[in-house]
C-alpha cells in the first residue's frame, strides 16, 4: 500500500513539474510576443507595441515597449535636463545610422579628435512642435576611447 501511494505521488510530482515547465515556456513566449511559425520555419513577431498617436500621425510613448529600435516610437519619452517630462524625435536621439562598423568607428574616433562627448537636443511636447526643455546626450572619453580600442 505505502509503495502505491509513493508512486502515486512520484507521478503527481513528474505531472507537476511537466505542467509548471509548460506554463513557464508559454509564458515566456506570450510575453515576448515570439511565436514559432512551422509554416515559415522561422520565429515571428506577433505585435509591435501600441503607441499613442499624436495630431501630426506620429507615433509617441516610452521605448520600454519597444523589443527592438525598429519598434520603438518617433517621440521618445525623456526628462528634460530641467525636469520638464516631454518627448525627443528617435532621429535627433540616435542620430543617422552608420552604414558599417567601420563607419561606426571612425564617427567615434573622430569625437574623441573634437573632444565631442556630449550633444543638447530638444524636448518637445508629444505634437513635436513646441519645444520645453532640452535633453543632454553625454558620452565620456574613456567610454568612447574603450569601444575604440576594444575594436582593434
Amino acid at each position: 500500500m505505502r509503495f502505491k501511494k509513493n508512486i502515486v505521488l512520484c507521478l503527481c510530482l513528474l505531472l507537476g513539474i511537466v505542467i509548471g515547465t509548460g506554463a513557464v515556456y508559454s509564458t515566456f513566449v506570450i510575453r515576448s510576443g515570439l511565436y514559432y511559425d512551422s509554416d515559415y520555419n522561422k520565429e515571428q513577431k506577433v505585435k509591435k507595441p501600441d503607441y499613442a498617436i499624436n495630431d501630426n500621425g506620429e507615433t509617441y510613448g516610452s521605448v520600454v515597449l519597444a523589443d527592438l529600435p525598429d519598434d520603438e516610437p518617433d517621440l521618445i519619452a525623456v526628462l528634460g535636463d530641467n525636469g520638464n517630462r516631454g518627448y525627443v524625435w528617435k532621429i535627433e536621439l540616435y542620430g543617422e545610422s552608420p552604414s558599417s562598423p567601420a563607419e561606426a568607428l571612425k564617427i567615434q574616433e573622430q569625437r574623441v579628435r573634437d573632444g565631442d562627448f556630449s550633444r543638447i537636443i530638444n524636448v518637445y511636447d508629444k505634437n513635436g512642435r513646441i519645444v520645453l526643455d532640452t535633453f543632454t546626450i553625454s558620452f565620456s572619453e574613456e567610454m568612447i576611447t574603450y569601444y575604440i580600442n576594444a575594436t582593434d
